[in-house]
């Protein structure tokens, strides 16, 4: 009996005298199948090109035996691939023949022993290979599964029950590749060869698909998009494909959506992100990846300068948005040239671009690549003006450095790049919605930054939360001055909502003269931050007309019951009277933290100071008491003297309180700046 794949090793042999020639004798080898052709002249240039185009079609020659002639380079190359298809050939007839073997014995791959069942799979994985490089398709695979040997061209002498059998391989193989969904998965390779994506969207990895697929990664197959959406894919398949992924040099793009990956396939893809240097994008959305899957993730990535996009479903969880920005920060920094060249270009057409809308289209994706421009130059410490020109050759940046004075970035940029001073100093910018997401982004990643100054700075009309989002992330960020700053109402409310859940505490807070409307909204929200900062040391809110207010009500319950551990409190010009002053008299008497009080340019008369100044007698914390210029309100400043006298007793004990407090925190680059910049000093010093 004569097994398919089993073929003739006759030699035929004749002298090529032309390419004609050459092609009726190859075709010869197919009529007769023959699997080794044989030459007793030279071949030239011309020759071996014709010789290379037709053993592409040809899948059965596995020998050549020939003479050359002294090789072009080109010709070097040539003889290269017709090796590649000799081996090709090879590996082909090879897994048919296994192939013919194992389903003669065995009606599907399931009676087959378990020792033959790797072997079997194997032989899957080459023909499919073969067929691939081949470009036959599933039919024609099964046509050449029964061609060779039941052809009557050939020397056998088959019998009716032979050719019977032959036919009962082909049909066993065809309910086997049917019963394992691996025709669909051949059926997706056809489509590949013209742009290399492999596409098996919807198609069901079971294990003898991920086996085949696993080895054809291994073996190279040249795919340059790997598409599993929707497979049913899980760990322990993924698994079972990162040996070949990560073998495999030519995959740029793996797209796994939504399919069954959690937690544990953080270890496989953090170890093709951390070893692939081909791969250029990867697509997770739709599964269920939690924190501890997105912290291995950041940290592959860091190791990775080629990934450029990692996509990653969104979360509310603060950790998972923590991961995610290092992770987006980190693939800012490994696109940089391209980052670039897109800026670059974007601007010049921007500047040609004479009608209005659409130059409002083009901004905003133009202000969001520089913001990823900034990123990933702060990233190396370098100015982004010298790092772009250094990464573009250009010899001048005016232009760019024009475009973000008009976009409002130029200071902000100039600002944020101070990396060696904590605080960054925002004072008298005009912040619009692009400057707000550029500091955004930067504190989000920089933990370094103690203090923003936002001091004269103008929050443009259009809401941007982006930041108001980033401040609620950074704890590390412990004073704000928002003194003077003109901030409209609803941003304003964003503000203190996200302060007010911050998980660390501020020390020191300036809302002085900011210019946003008072009502029983921001009161209530301002009372939030203050009660869910219970750390807060320095609070300025003067210029702001708090009498009578839920506001200033509020902080004073919560001052006298010690509820708020202030240290200075500043309510310079706040409209406050001697109704108010009950109130100050009770956080006198009663609070056990406050030092320094400014209740100057209010509108205490005699009998409001008379009731400060009796309550000062119980009081041995207040060093500084600040009723500003009172001489128009007494001709008797006997009431001032006494409240001078006992500041002057508490003074002493306190200041030896203060030096043991520094001495103690003398190590900490977080309070003695605050301090310095609320009591006086340069918060630079």
């Amino acid at each position: 009996m004569i097994h398919y794949g089993l073929l003739f090793r006759s030699i035929w042999s004749k002298t090529v005298t032309n390419s004609d020639r050459l092609k009726s004798l190859l075709k010869a080898t197919k009529a007769s199948y023959q699997d080794t052709f044989y030459f007793d002249a030279p071949l030239d240039s011309e020759l071996i090109r014709i010789l290379h185009d037709e053993l592409q079609a040809l899948s059965h020659i596995t020998q050549l035996d020939c003479q050359w002639r002294r090789p072009t380079l080109q010709d070097i190359e040539l003889k290269k691939n017709i090796d590649r298809c000799l081996q090709r050939n090879a590996r082909l007839i090879a897994s048919t023949e296994i192939l013919d073997q194992s389903l003669q014995q065995a009606g599907s791959f399931n009676e087959l022993p378990n020792s033959e069942k790797v072997e079997f799979a194997d032989a899957i994985a080459d023909l499919v290979l073969s067929a691939i490089n081949c470009d036959v398709t599933l039919e024609q695979l099964y046509e050449f599964f029964k061609s060779d040997a039941g052809d009557s061209s050939s020397d056998s002498d088959d019998s009716e029950d032979e050719l019977n059998v032959r036919s009962g391989v082909v049909s066993a193989f065809k309910s086997f590749v049917a019963g394992t969904g691996l025709d669909q998965f051949i059926n997706a390779t056809d489509s590949m060869t013209e742009d290399a994506t492999l596409k098996l969207s919807g198609l069901q990895l079971n294990d003898m698909v991920i086996r085949v697929l696993a080895l054809m990664l291994e073996k190279g197959v040249y795919i340059q998009t790997l598409n599993l959406t929707s497979t049913g894919l899980n760990n322990q398949k993924l698994a079972q494909l990162t040996p070949g992924i990560k073998r495999n040099k030519k995959i740029q793009t793996l797209v796994l959506t939504n399919n069954w990956l959690d937690d544990s396939a953080g270890d496989s893809l953090s170890e093709i992100i951390a070893t692939k240097t081909n791969i250029l994008t990867i697509d997770l959305r739709g599964n269920t990846l939690g924190i501890t899957a997105l912290a291995r993730l950041a940290a592959a990535v860091q190791n990775n300068p080629v990934l450029t996009a990692l996509k990653i479903d969104g979360s509310n969880d603060k950790n998972m948005i923590a991961h995610k920005r290092q992770i987006e920060y980190r693939l800012n920094v490994n696109n940089l040239p391209a980052i670039c060249a897109e800026v670059y270009r974007r601007i010049n057409v921007l500047n040609e671009t004479r009608e209005k809308s659409l130059q409002e289209r083009l901004i905003v994706p133009l202000n969001k690549l520089i913001i990823k421009l900034y990123m990933a130059a702060t990233d190396q410490k370098i100015d982004m003006r010298e790092w772009y020109k250094c990464y573009t050759n250009l010899e001048s940046t005016a232009h760019i450095d024009a475009y973000l004075y008009r976009a409002g970035l130029l200071d902000t940029i100039v600002t944020l790049q101070k990396w060696d001073n904590p605080w960054r100093n925002f004072a008298d910018l005009i912040l619009n919605p692009t400057a707000q997401r550029l500091i955004a982004e930067a504190i989000s990643i920089d933990s370094s930054v103690v203090g923003l100054n936002f001091n004269g700075s103008v929050f443009e009309s259009d809401p941007s939360f982006a930041l108001a989002n980033a401040l609620e992330e950074n704890v590390a960020i412990d004073m704000l001055d928002f003194c003077s700053a003109e901030i409209n109402d609803e941003m304003f409310s964003g503000f203190l909502s996200a302060l007010a859940k911050r998980k660390s505490s501020l020390k020191g807070l300036d809302l002085s003269g900011a210019e946003f409307e008072a009502n029983s909204d921001t009161d209530k929200s301002i009372v939030a931050v203050l009660r869910n900062n219970p750390e807060l040391q320095y609070l300025i809110i003067s210029d702001l007309p708090l009498s009578a207010t839920y506001c200033f009500s509020e902080l004073c319950a919560d001052l006298a019951k010690n509820k708020l551990k202030l240290k200075w409190l500043d309510l310079i010009n706040t409209s406050l009277n001697d109704s108010d002053a009950p109130a100050i008299v009770n956080i006198l008497i009663k609070n056990q933290y406050l030092k320094e009080i400014n209740l100057g340019e209010n509108e205490f008369a005699s009998f409001g100071v008379f009731q400060i100044a009796h309550a000062m007698c119980s009081n041995r914390n207040i060093t500084m008491l600040d009723l500003g210029d009172l001489s128009s309100v007494f001709e008797d400043e006997t009431s001032i003297k006494k409240i001078d006298a006992l500041l002057g007793k508490n003074k002493p004990q306190q200041e030896k309180a203060d030096k043991d407090a520094v001495t103690a925190v003398s190590g900490n680059a977080t309070l003695l700046p605050i301090a310095n910049g609320l009591l006086g000093g340069s918060p630079e010093s």
